[in-house]
């Protein structure tokens, strides 16, 4: 099974399944994303396919228009065989896990004043058992990289819930669309 997204943080991802695991290899606009995705993606695999995920490099790639930083993540196959991946569309399976609207409310994302600007920033965040955030992820750009970082900023301080009683181990994920006004 391969697939391929393509995002405005993410510029490439494409995975594969071997007999012997998976590979993911990845494209971003800057190291820091690169490397941000990367480590998602190894939790996402761990918690979600009990695969061990080994990363590789994060480096510069292509030049001009098409520069990037690259990297790779290798996974074991879970023990007993069995795959990795799943389709795009496909759900993983994670425990439920929600957004505390009281948090959001006491800590709005911030508009940074970028005149003309809205959109909605859709993020993926992964939540740890103790119900922390791990790390948030642009899933859907609001096509504006301000505001898409200023949702980033949001969602790390909001507080989130587990659904799970007793917490299983293993990476909550939720969906948060995160809008901003036109100012």
């Amino acid at each position: 099974m391969d697939w391929r997204v393509e995002d405005a943080r993410m510029q490439t991802l494409e995975a594969s399944q071997t007999e012997s695991g998976c590979r993911i290899e990845g494209i971003a606009p800057t190291a820091d994303i690169a490397a941000l995705q990367q480590r998602a993606l190894a939790l996402i695999a761990e918690a979600n396919c009990a695969a061990r995920a080994t990363p590789g490099e994060v480096g510069a790639v292509g030049s001009g228009a098409d520069a990037g930083h690259g990297f790779t993540l290798t996974l074991a196959a879970p023990p007993g065989g069995g795959v990795c991946l799943q389709s795009p569309g496909a759900t993983p399976p994670s425990p439920q896990t929600g957004l505390d609207m009281m948090s959001r409310h006491e800590h709005p994302a911030v508009h940074p004043g970028t005149a003309g600007r809205g959109g909605v920033a859709m993020v993926v965040v992964l939540v740890d058992p103790d119900q922390s955030p791990v790390v948030s992820l642009i899933s859907r750009s609001s096509g504006h990289p301000a505001l898409d970082t200023a949702a980033l900023e949001a969602s790390q301080r909001w507080t989130y819930t587990r659904m799970d009683t007793p917490r299983e181990p293993g990476i909550g994920l939720v969906l948060v669309p995160v809008p901003f006004e036109v100012e």
